[in-house]
């Protein structure tokens, strides 16, 4: 570039020389188009130069541009990466946490579950202890005179105790569990005694009636007088298969049968003042098993459908259905609590919220149908199944507290108010206490 600066000066300064000389046209021409083409070289070399620095301007913005963006990227990465090291130890510390909270909460349970299995050990040791008196298999004396299946037991409102039996003998006795002495028997009956209740009026007018006993057989129901051993009247003879009786709260009184095909069962509510029937409730439930008066004043019925039926007994109507066994029900109690206890051939005992019409426990053990079930004093269950074993149970825990092996058939129990249980066997009754 300086060089043809140089040359462009020299011509200059050569053409001013010549026009000062006087040159001719054409050699100042020359010299004048030299200049200019230099200059034209000059204007070229400059437009290059200034194209070459834009270029490395421009090089260098993008250089800077992609080093800015680099930069940013690797930032970039560098904040999400650290956002993920923040993020997985945040996660790890809420876990710790949680663990944490876990442990507690794990040492918390087990220190309370602890303390409930304490707990529950001390009140079964104390239901048991309650119930030793009862428990107890001592036995105080023999009750003989049947001299056959003792088939049910009742404990009467004076203290005596009657029992029915089978098909031999067909009578129904009273005894003093105290002494062990027949007081008397009642003769009528043409068949086996299925059920006895006895019956408690209430009002002033029948108080002569108060204490009365209703038996039941497939040969009809009868009232008794207990203290004269006398039949006081028949309510219906030979109609169908009896097979259940209950005392209602009201004074009524409710017979289960069947229609002779095992297929429909029939409830009837009685008058016994009168021998009316008030009213029949019937239905394709299978022959009813077993009746049971429940406390608030409805009627509890189990049947060969598998099926408790509840009812009430002013309408005839039945209120609800409770299911859960899986064979026969073969006997029905209402326990102090208000609960209902079942029992089957399925094996098993279950108890009920009779108005929730729901199962609340089921208790299992016995290896043979069940067909005995009393509550005694303190709360115990007692049950009895076919095969000669008695167990006894919390009802509400559903723990079985003891089981007790008998060597003969034992057909029916009932607990005493004195705290001695009466086991009606084949050739007797067995007081123990």
């Amino acid at each position: 570039m300086n060089g043809i600066q140089a040359g462009i000066r020299a011509n200059f300064l050569a053409l001013v020389d010549g026009v000062e000389r006087g040159d001719d046209l054409p050699s100042l021409q020359k010299k004048q188009r030299a200049i200019l083409m230099l200059s034209e070289m000059v204007g070229q070399l400059n437009a290059l130069e200034q194209e070459r620095m834009r270029s490395i301007r421009t090089l260098e913005s993008l250089d800077i541009q992609n080093t800015l963006t680099t930069l940013g990227t690797l930032l970039k990465l560098q904040q999400q990466r650290d956002d993920a090291i923040v993020s997985d130890l945040t996660k790890q510390l809420k876990n710790t946490q949680l663990a944490i909270q876990h442990l507690e909460t794990s040492f918390s349970q087990k220190a309370l579950l602890d303390q409930q299995s304490i707990d529950l050990l001390q009140q079964q040791n104390e239901f048991l202890i309650r119930q030793e008196h009862a428990l107890s298999i001592r036995e105080l004396r023999t009750l003989q005179g049947h001299f056959e299946h003792e088939r049910c037991l009742i404990q009467l409102e004076n203290g005596t105790l009657a029992s029915g039996s089978g098909a031999t003998n067909k009578t129904i006795k009273i005894w003093d569990p105290k002494t062990g002495a027949c007081l008397r028997t009642l003769i009528g009956h043409t068949w086996k005694i299925g059920a006895l209740a006895p019956l408690r009026y209430g009002t002033l007018l029948a108080a002569l009636m108060d204490g009365t006993l209703a038996s039941i057989s497939d040969d009809g129901i009868r009232i008794w007088d207990p203290q004269a051993g006398v039949c006081l009247w028949i309510l219906q003879e030979y109609t169908s298969h009896f097979t259940a009786l209950a005392a209602l709260s009201d004074g009524t009184l409710a017979s289960g049968s069947n229609d002779g095909r095992y297929a429909n069962g029939i409830i009837r509510i009685w008058n016994p003042k009168t021998g009316e029937c008030l009213r029949t409730m019937q239905g394709k439930t299978g022959s009813v098993m077993v009746l049971a008066a429940l406390s608030d004043g409805t009627l509890a019925s189990g049947s060969l459908s598998k099926k408790i039926r509840v009812w009430n007994p002013q309408t005839g109507i039945c209120l609800r259905t409770l299911r859960g066994h899986e064979s026969w029900i073969y006997i029905l109690i209402p326990l102090s609590d208000g609960t209902l206890a079942s029992g089957s051939a399925d094996k098993t005992i279950k108890i009920w919220d009779p108005q929730a019409g729901v199962c609340l426990r089921t208790l299992q053990g016995h290896t043979e149908p069940v067909h005995t079930l009393k509550e005694l004093k303190g709360g115990a269950l007692v049950s009895v199944s076919g095969a000669k074993t008695i167990k006894i149970w919390d009802p509400k825990t559903g723990t079985c507290l003891r089981t007790l092996q008998e060597h003969e058939r034992l057909w029916d129990l009932v607990a005493l108010r004195d705290g001695t249980l009466a086991l009606g066997f084949k050739d007797g009754i067995k007081i123990l206490g």
